[in-house]
């Protein structure tokens, strides 16, 4: 609970007591009425100032200003302990609300803590912290209480109790014992468990939850994946927080009412009751048809929201080339898209809102007529027809709730289908330690017959074969599309070939997984991305355990050791918003530095000196000719004179491998490469 949670609490404790002790006082007339104001005044004097500003502010008919009425009238009546209790009640579920509200949102920013760090596994009788990713399925892990379960598998020894509300909101503890099942996630709260494994970690509850690997980014989109997890995600905890609270209510409310109405009149209390359910189904009318518009909207949703962010990142070109105008136009028309399915949305709403406020009102009407008649009959009196009244409007006080909140829950009905859309995307990635090594036993990475096509595109790459030495120099060159930055994608596997096998260092791709093949292959890409914070922040993403003199090193090699030795914090120095404060040249350099203190044996290089300044260009590429001494190399680079002393150059074109050899011998051959080379020749002798 928070502060004013705890606040509301203790004015619920305190009216409570006040008003069990006051029926053992035997007081009458003003002074019964001072003392049963005090507990009144203590839980609902916030109440009544809401009430107070709502009419100031012309918005009356607010829950506020009812209850008010409602508890007033009471205490006007000389019902003291009714006009109290009611207060207290209404407080009572305000608190339940507010609490589970917060619980929801608690419950959603804990998913992303829900991570295990480690595996504990026995091994020659001692234990030991493996990482998840390295336990195989079978194996048996401990754990400890206090610690996340961090794979999915079987209980094989002991009992415990288990927390589980950050994977489903649920607060009550999941009791475990010998032969149940878990999954990963949930807190071990009190004893020690044994756990056989029953699928490896990338498959794990936990895993499919959090992981979305750049093949999965790539399929939904990174806009896409934005709205789902932040937009789609708030509407459904409105979903839990508010709709469903008030469609239980408006259930149960009506049932319990009917009870306390039909003594005072039976014609009445029926037909509230029949209005009051039948709004249900008329509501679940309207919400069967926003079904059909869930697609449209989340479509528009996106589709604007991707094109402005473009728009933002590329302002400055668009200004260069004016035509930010027509930029503007564009986004307006996709705003007015997102409008209309909006206002579809909020037709429906307010048709529905029309029909039951139509029901609602003609159900009082009536119970008005028929309480007038009845004081006019004598059967009732003044105070019992008052009853009638406001229990009449009570009555559908929940329903309006639901019918308020219907927007929303029919919004994240559409996000929840939004949700799962994403956490169906397969995040599989091929893996069998089984498969067989490489026949030739090369020595480096060998690409073989290897074809991959992007979905609904033709094929970027078709039976390409490449071999690149150990300790060597390879260059991929062509012209842009010719599927250089795929061929690297698939290298870093971050897709997988449609076809053909790639090795390295003997072993098939597929029969390792793409974390422990990364560690031996690192990529340094066209645009380098640093995150907010300092040097030392971006470079240990690289290694966290990595020590000063050892990024000092790396800095070194890359080319950086001067600028952050002289910077007056030194590793500690802020780069800025995603590296603004740092020139071109200098995140690049960040970026081969943070490549090299991977240790990784092999480094791409991805036209690393495409947005870069010819002088930093210059240094750069000192740099990486510095590198070659130590470590394999792969460059691809629209600069033809930067790769003309690798080992061996590879030539792409329309995604097939046309040429390949040393500089010399490309030069003596007819075809793209030399075409390419003198063409770049003849443009800077122009120059």
């Amino acid at each position: 609970m928070n502060k004013k949670q705890k606040k509301v609490l203790i004015r619920i404790i305190a009216a409570v007591v006040l008003l069990i002790a006051l029926a053992f006082v035997p007081a009458e007339g003003w002074l019964q009425f001072a003392l049963y104001m005090i507990p009144y005044l203590v839980i609902g004097y916030d109440i009544l100032k809401k009430a107070v500003k709502g009419i100031l502010n012309r918005q009356v008919f607010d829950e506020n200003f009812l209850m008010a009425v409602a508890t007033i009238g009471a205490i006007a009546l000389g019902d003291y302990k009714e006009g109290v209790a009611v207060m207290l009640f209404y407080q009572i579920g305000e608190l339940f609300q507010s609490y589970a509200v917060g619980k929801s949102r608690r419950n959603i920013s804990e998913l992303m803590d829900i991570r295990p760090d480690y595996a504990n596994v026995e091994q020659d009788g001692e234990l030991v912290q493996v990482d998840p990713d390295e336990v195989e399925i079978g194996t048996v892990i401990l754990v400890k209480p206090g610690e996340k379960i961090p794979i999915d598998g079987i209980v094989v020894e002991g009992a415990s109790s288990l927390n589980t509300s950050a994977l489903t909101g649920e607060s009550l503890p999941r009791e475990a014992k010998e032969g149940d099942e878990v999954i990963s996630g949930c807190i071990n709260m009190t004893g020690l468990l044994k756990i056989r494994t029953t699928k490896e970690f990338g498959e794990s509850t936990v895993s499919k939850i959090l992981e979305l690997d750049a093949g999965g980014i790539e399929k939904i989109g990174p806009t896409s994946a934005i709205t789902a997890s932040v937009d789609a995600v708030e509407q459904i905890q409105m979903y839990y927080s508010t709709y469903l609270p008030s469609l239980i209510y408006s259930i149960l409310a009506p049932i319990y009412l009917f009870f306390h109405l039909k003594d005072i009149s039976m014609t009445v209390a029926i037909l509230l009751l029949i209005v009051s359910l039948l709004l249900l189904p008329v509501n679940n009318v309207f919400r069967s048809k926003i079904e059909a518009l869930r697609s449209n909207y989340w479509r528009s949703l996106d589709d604007m929201t991707g094109y402005y962010m473009d728009s933002l990142r590329g302002l400055t070109t668009l200004k260069l080339f004016d035509r930010d105008r027509e930029h503007s136009r564009i986004l307006g028309e996709k705003a007015d898209i997102l409008n209309q399915n909006i206002n579809r949305f909020m037709k429906i709403n307010f048709t529905s809102f029309l029909m039951t406020e139509a029901l609602i009102y003609a159900a009082i009407f009536f119970a008005l007529v028929d309480s007038s008649a009845h004081i006019a009959a004598g059967t009732i009196t003044i105070s019992q027809a008052l009853v009638v009244l406001m229990l009449s409007y009570s009555y559908f006080s929940s329903a309006k709730q639901l019918m308020s909140a219907s927007h929303t829950a029919l919004t994240a009905i559409a996000a929840a289908g939004k949700v799962e859309d994403i956490l169906n995307t397969d995040t599989s990635r091929p893996y069998d330690a089984s498969l067989p090594a490489d026949p030739k036993h090369f020595d480096g990475i060998r690409m073989e017959h290897v074809s991959y096509g992007y979905e609904g595109r033709t094929q970027a790459l078709q039976d390409i074969s490449i071999e690149i030495p150990k300790d060597s120099v390879v260059a991929l060159v062509g012209l842009s599309g010719c599927g250089k930055s795929t061929t690297a994608s698939l290298l870093m596997r971050f897709c997988d070939a449609t076809s053909g096998n790639l090795y390295l260092e003997g072993k098939n791709y597929n029969s390792m997984k793409p974390e422990v093949l990364r560690r031996h292959i690192a990529m340094v890409p066209q645009q380098v991305n640093l995150f907010s914070g300092t040097i030392r922040d971006n470079l240990l993403l690289a290694d966290p355990n990595a020590a000063d003199a050892a990024m000092m090193e790396a800095l070194k090699e890359a080319g950086l050791l001067k600028f952050v030795q002289a910077s007056e914090k030194g590793l500690d120095s802020d780069v800025g918003n995603a590296g603004a404060s740092l020139s071109g040249g200098q995140r690049q350099k960040i970026g081969i530095a943070r490549a090299l203190l991977s240790k990784a044996e092999y480094l791409i290089f991805d036209e690393a000196t495409s947005s870069v300044d010819p002088e930093s260009e210059r240094e750069i590429w000192e740099t990486i000719g510095h590198l070659a001494h130590s470590r394999t190399l792969i460059i691809i680079s629209h600069r033809m004179s930067s790769v003309r002393s690798a080992d061996c150059i590879y030539v792409l074109k329309e995604g097939k491998i046309t040429q390949h050899g040393s500089h010399d011998f490309l030069m003596k051959q007819p075809g793209l490469y030399r075409e390419l080379v003198l063409r770049q020749q003849s443009m800077e002798v122009s120059e």
